[in-house]
């Protein structure tokens, strides 16, 4: 059945990545992503309430820790040591560009290091509620 939605979209005209992302925003239904040929669409993601706590948490590390700078990486499992609960769904505090992966572009391809995270300029302000975000953002799923 999959398969049959598939030839019923008509393939996209090799638009650049960014252009198809502005093209597929408010299409629930999906279009043939021009680079994979899979059907692509948005969904809404939700800020949870351990999302907000993780991010205070995280914020609560670097004010209350002594020899760390601001913006410094951090081990996300010695952080969540005390509340290992919260570091189950953190991650996705990336989706609204919370938190930022620490890593390095190899062949073209972003390779994150295993629990390295630091806050992001925006989850600080965030945090301190000087930035507010809707608490539903639209990105892009492949199918």
């Amino acid at each position: 059945m999959e398969n049959q939605q598939r030839d019923a979209i008509a393939p996209t005209d090799k638009l650049k990545i960014t252009e198809f992302r502005e093209s597929i925003k408010g299409d629930f239904k999906g279009k043939l992503c021009p680079t994979c040929n899979r059907i692509a669409r948005e969904q809404k993601r939700k800020i949870s309430k351990k999302n907000c706590l993780a991010l205070l948490h995280i914020l609560k590390y670097y004010r209350f820790t002594e020899n760390v700078t601001t913006l410094d990486f951090f081990d996300s499992h010695e952080i969540f040591a005390d509340n290992p609960q919260l570091l189950i769904d953190f991650q996705k505090l990336a989706y609204w560009d919370l938190i930022e992966a620490k890593g390095k572009i190899v062949n073209g391809v972003f390779r994150r290091e295993i629990n390295r995270y630091r806050i992001s300029e925006n989850g600080i302000k965030f945090a301190k509620r000087k930035l507010q975000y809707q608490f539903t953002r639209l990105f892009m799923m492949v199918l």
